[in-house]
């Protein structure tokens, strides 16, 4: 049985979706904002680990600053390094960045210096380490408030071999 509306209710429905439909269309700008903001975020963690497992390879490898950075940006392919608009990264300046040396491999003594022998205690042992960070700035699509418009977003790793 079909229940006839008054006369003066039947655009009550149009009326609520005129209340409610901007308020989908913000939240789901808003998902597919902070998406892109993870993704990005993402995109300069592997960047990192990319840059980290070039430089692991030996310890000639470790040593290429510039072929590090190379494999980092290459791995960050969505990242750019001039500013780009609004819901997009942009590399920060002199970023990715690679340290490297020896250190114990219980995480103490860390030194750029490889040519001397480190004093490890007795659980620990020398090994090559190489350090990639990457940071990049996200540009959000919308100025949300209380959410500053420009996001920075970073990515580190740090590898280690025995000797």
């Amino acid at each position: 049985m079909r229940t006839k509306m008054r006369g003066d209710q039947s655009g009550a429905v149009l009326v609520e979706l005129g209340f409610l439909l901007p308020i989908f269309i913000l939240l789901l700008l808003a998902v597919f904002d902070i998406g892109m903001g993870y993704y990005y975020a993402l995109e300069a963690s592997n960047a990192a680990r990319a840059g980290a497992q070039y430089g692991y390879q030996s310890s000639g490898t470790m040593m290429d600053t510039t072929g590090i950075q190379n494999a980092a940006k290459n791995d960050g392919y969505d990242i750019t390094n001039s500013s780009g608009g609004k819901g997009s990264a942009t590399w920060s300046s002199g970023y990715p960045t690679s340290t490297w040396g020896c250190m114990c491999s219980d995480g103490t003594q860390q030194t750029p210096f490889c040519g001397t022998t480190l004093t490890c205690s007795a659980s620990s042992r020398q090994v090559n380490y190489v350090d990639v960070q990457a940071q990049a700035s996200y540009r959000t699509l919308v100025r949300w408030p209380g959410i500053p418009s420009t996001v920075t977003l970073t990515g580190e790793t740090l590898l280690w071999a025995g000797q």
